[in-house]
């Protein structure tokens, strides 16, 4: 089930959307606006020159549906926030990550940090298969790989071993492609927010449409 969740990188533009991440502001906005409405009635008259003339103020649309697009829009929000990693929140490419003046040992230690943040998950996605590969192939490392597990410290002489010149880049998008699938509840979660928030939010444009071509 876990593959078809989207990844890190796939919600990233929805997480940074400044649209949604607005949505904080409707959660204080539209119980405001919900009472002024409920104040004020379906209808108002005003008089301009003489005239009267009658203003419809009834929407279109549920006011709760709204209410709950907004309160999904802010949890997914929140959680890409608190739970999305900040490799994949910080950088688009190893060039952006290269700028950052970061060195390589954070690459080893991030990875080795994600290898551990995933225990407990069923299954793991990151296995000890993948972490042997990238001590050998990426850092070349000669120690003992089983002596790494999810529960133990990184030893000094992987941190040591550092990153030969020539695999810098594709370790960087190894990691990276890492970090993209970890989490995957929060991932889950998050994309169960984005789909309710946005089917809220389109029946709420339905009502609106089939509203207007009604008084056309």
């Amino acid at each position: 089930m876990w593959k078809y969740v989207p990844n890190w990188h796939s919600l990233k533009s929805l997480g940074k959307s400044k649209v949604i991440r607005s949505s904080y502001w409707w959660l204080f906005l539209v119980p405001m606006l919900a009472k002024v409405f409920e104040a004020t009635g379906d209808e108002i008259l005003v008089t301009i020159l003489n005239a009267t003339f009658k203003i419809t103020l009834k929407l279109p649309f549920s006011w709760s549906l709204f209410y709950f697009s907004a309160v999904c829009f802010a949890a997914a929000s929140l959680i890409y926030l608190v739970r999305c990693p900040q490799m994949i929140d910080a950088y688009e490419s190893f060039e952006d990550w290269e700028k950052s003046g970061r060195d390589q040992t954070s690459l080893i230690r991030g990875f080795l940090f994600a290898y551990r943040d995933d225990a407990g998950m069923a299954p793991n996605i990151i296995s000890d298969k993948t972490k042997d590969y990238f001590l050998k192939h990426h850092l070349k490392y000669t120690g003992d790989c089983s002596k790494i597990t999810k529960e133990s410290l990184t030893p000094m002489s992987v941190i040591k071993t550092g990153i030969p010149k020539e695999n810098l880049k594709a370790t960087y998008y190894y990691v990276f492609d890492t970090y993209k699938v970890l989490r995957s509840k929060a991932r889950l979660l998050m994309f169960v927010f984005y789909t309710i928030g946005f089917s809220c939010f389109l029946l709420v444009l339905v009502q609106n449409f089939i509203y207007v071509c009604k008084y056309l």
